[in-house]
């Protein structure tokens, strides 16, 4: 068996500030986009072995959410382990699950957490992770250029790392 953890996050283009490095008494200047363009990412999250597999979604609904899984499943085909997801309580998650569970039966099973419990699900790390290293702080000049930003950070993070699972490991 294979534990994975999913969840959705929006990434604004807008920019974001946090703390960060600057002369004594010189407050940082930063571009920022005056747009509310956002993108929707889904994310699968191995913790045993810092394993992620990301996509783009627009919107996050039931079939933008099972065409996720489905390619995700497609490209673990290989892999003889039965997929156990663990999910939040998000209503397109239900209908969509019970549907793959039905056409991948014996390989693919979905378990919830308990309503209102983010800090359980450990790619919520990952989601404060992408954004404190790679979007705070950062103008980004098109809807574009942000999404060539996190597809690089899924394809950094692609095969399994120790960076995430220790990032899995703590707390």
């Amino acid at each position: 068996m294979e534990l994975w953890f999913e969840d959705e996050a929006h990434i604004g283009r807008q920019t974001t500030l946090t703390r960060m490095w600057a002369p004594c008494g010189k407050q940082p200047k930063l571009l920022s986009a005056a747009t509310r363009q956002k993108v929707g990412m889904l994310g699968l999250l191995n913790p045993a072995n810092g394993e992620l597999f990301g996509d783009f979604a627009h919107p996050f609904n039931g079939e933008t959410f099972k065409e996720f899984v489905k390619n995700f499943l497609e490209k673990k085909a290989g892999n003889d382990k039965k997929i156990v997801v663990i999910l939040d309580n998000a209503t397109w998650h239900k209908k969509a699950t019970k549907e793959i569970e039905i056409e991948y039966v014996g390989k693919f099973e979905a378990l919830y957490l308990p309503p209102y419990s983010p800090d359980l699900n450990p790619i919520e790390r990952v989601w404060r992770l992408l954004r404190r290293r790679y979007t705070h702080n950062k103008y980004f000049d098109s809807i574009e250029a942000l999404q060539n930003v996190l597809r690089g950070f899924f394809e950094q993070y692609a095969k399994p790392n120790g960076i995430l699972r220790t990032l899995c490991a703590i707390i």
